[in-house]
């Protein structure tokens, strides 16, 4: 797996080999950041359910000023890690669940990436923790990485794009205006 664009365009990354990862395809990571356009400049990046941080350090390597990378396996923020050390990049990975994270963040984040296991069903919760006071800017964007349409929107944002790549499910969310 590599950086598709950007300062790091083309740089390796590291990742986990087995089956509870299943790290995001060059042909997705390059369809949302062709979408996403400029949206990384100067942005804070939050990647929940983050593996090997491909979404986050892809996000840096196109402008995004800092990430934060969140994964409840050891393994994943030891991955994480290695690859922002090996990137130089401006990042920090977080040993925590998602929910435990939005409660105690005091960050304000621009963009988020959630990529969970295809098992996970609890978008209701996710979105209640991520709407926080302050944890969203106000023209925040988020990118949902899953196996269905069929999940909880919050009120507050639209689905402005939807990809489909085999059985995998990329959805843009932004606040409604």
């Amino acid at each position: 797996m590599r950086i598709i664009g950007g300062i790091y365009r083309h740089r390796q990354l590291k990742f986990i080999s087995d089956t509870q990862t299943r790290p995001t395809k060059d042909r997705i990571r390059e369809a949302v950041f062709s979408a996403l356009g400029h949206n990384c400049l100067n942005r804070r990046v939050l990647d929940l359910f983050a593996g090997s941080g491909s979404m986050g350090l892809e996000a840096l390597s196109r402008g995004a000023k800092e990430a934060s990378f969140v994964d409840t396996r050891q393994e994943a923020i030891a991955i994480i890690r290695q690859n922002i050390s090996d990137l130089e990049a401006n990042g920090q990975a977080f040993f925590d669940s998602y929910d435990h994270f939005l409660q105690m963040s005091g960050d304000t984040f621009d963009l988020v990436f959630i990529d969970p296991p295809y098992a996970f069903d609890d978008y209701e919760d996710l979105f209640t923790n991520l709407l926080k006071p302050t944890l969203l800017s106000q023209d925040a964007i988020i990118v949902i990485e899953n196996q269905s349409s069929n999940f909880f929107v919050p009120e507050e944002f639209i689905i402005t794009r939807q990809y489909k790549y085999g059985e995998t499910l990329v959805h843009v969310l932004r606040r409604k205006v």
